[in-house]
């Protein structure tokens, strides 16, 4: 990023015949169109991170279901608690340093920590008791609940594609609930 900003600014200001204030405004108009370009290519970002979890999420829920027939729910919770806390603890301090450690939102991390390991334990239990095909598109509807309150909750703007695709999947979500349940 800021070898390429600083190129084109350098080129900026070799030109002859500009005065400093359209030098200055050229590499201002090159440094917004870096910014642009970066934050055109969050959402594909965000769409590579969302199919990868998927993904994961589905080996995450194939072990589980396999486990299940041997191991009960405290044996399977603990040992995901074992593998996936130091993986946890080492990102967070890569990322953050050891400043990770202090939490200023105490109550916020208090119920962070209750509803994702509430959260967790159902998922659990949901993939005991219930096909993993199930209960994997039953998750994954959560999405649309999400873009529900999104407005109400977080006050972002949800456009009408978004909503026609979320009245598309809760139709959808209540057709085959009623071919599944054959009552509707």
């Amino acid at each position: 990023l800021l070898p390429w900003y600083s190129i084109n600014c350098e080129n900026a200001m070799f030109l002859q015949n500009m005065s400093f204030e359209i030098r200055l405004g050229n590499c201002i108009k090159y440094w917004q169109k870096t910014v642009m370009l970066l934050r055109n290519k969050r959402p594909l970002i965000g769409i590579t991170f969302s199919i990868v979890s998927v993904f994961l999420g589905l080996a995450s829920g194939l072990l589980i279901k396999k486990v299940s027939i041997e191991a009960n729910l405290i044996t399977t919770l603990f040992y995901r608690f074992v593998f996936s806390v130091p993986l946890l603890l080492l990102f967070a301090v890569y990322t953050r340093g050891w400043s990770a450690f202090k939490i200023s939102q105490k109550k916020t991390m208090a119920f962070r920590t209750i509803f994702g390991f509430s959260g967790m334990v159902l998922w659990m239990l949901a993939i005991r008791n219930l096909p993993l095909g199930q209960a994997t598109a039953l998750f994954q509807s959560s999405v649309i609940f999400v873009t529900l309150l999104s407005p109400f909750l977080l006050n972002e703007n949800v456009g009408f594609f978004r909503w026609s695709s979320v009245i598309l999947g809760l139709s959808l979500i209540h057709i085959w609930r009623c071919r599944r349940l054959l009552t509707c």
